[in-house]
């Protein structure tokens, strides 16, 4: 009898004890899991800025350096300054005394010439005396294209061997003139330009001021 209650009493103590370590154990997982899931967000938190802060710029993205130029004052010319990409090379030379402004890139080449003269007057149509014409020159024959500033509109087309402008006169009011307020303009390009660069020397001339 007596031996029989000491192994009664050992089995409940190993029951007991078996209970409490199971309980003991549903508690420290239970406590454990709400770290666990914070742990996982801030994980994740932390991959998602990295891929964001890392990302470099598409070719969309990318953007462009701009330079400013001023054309200074000369005659009759007023002072003009023109915003153009870092990618075109500008350059100033002196011809029988006069300034000539080259922007250049991959073989194009915007060239504004500040010369002396009468020039030409360009119109809309020929309604022009015939003895007039070398003074006189009606861009309707072509297909021009507008080009809008703060000078004024600018109108250029192409002749066969390059591009040649009209513009505002610096001297009359209202009359579009070949050497307008920039210069005698002309725009030479190679066959078949790229409708980027030409875009580009637009952008040029739009930006005048």
């Amino acid at each position: 009898m007596k031996k029989t209650l000491i192994i009664l009493l050992i089995i409940g103590l190993v029951v007991f004890t078996a209970i409490i370590g199971i309980v003991g154990y549903l508690l420290i997982t239970k406590k454990s899991e709400p770290a666990i899931s914070t742990q996982r967000e801030a994980n994740n938190n932390t991959t998602s800025d990295n891929i964001a802060n890392n990302t470099e710029p598409t070719d969309n993205q990318t953007t462009q350096t701009f330079l400013t130029y001023t054309i200074p004052k000369y005659s009759s010319y007023p002072e003009v300054g023109l915003t153009y990409p870092e990618s075109w090379i500008m350059e100033k030379t002196v011809t029988a005394g006069q300034p000539e402004y080259s922007f250049t890139k991959n073989g194009y080449e915007l060239m504004i010439r500040r010369v002396e003269g009468g020039g030409v007057e360009c119109h809309f149509d020929s309604n022009f005396p015939a003895e007039m014409a070398d003074f006189n020159l009606d861009i309707s024959q072509y297909d021009y294209k507008k080009i809008s500033s703060n000078l004024g509109d600018f109108y250029y087309f192409d002749t066969g061997s390059k591009y040649e402008f009209c513009g505002p006169s610096s001297q009359v009011t209202g009359k579009l003139v070949e050497m307008n307020m920039l210069g005698l303009i002309t725009f030479e390009t190679p066959a078949n330009p790229s409708s980027e660069i030409m875009d580009e020397m637009v952008a040029i001339i739009e930006s005048a001021q």
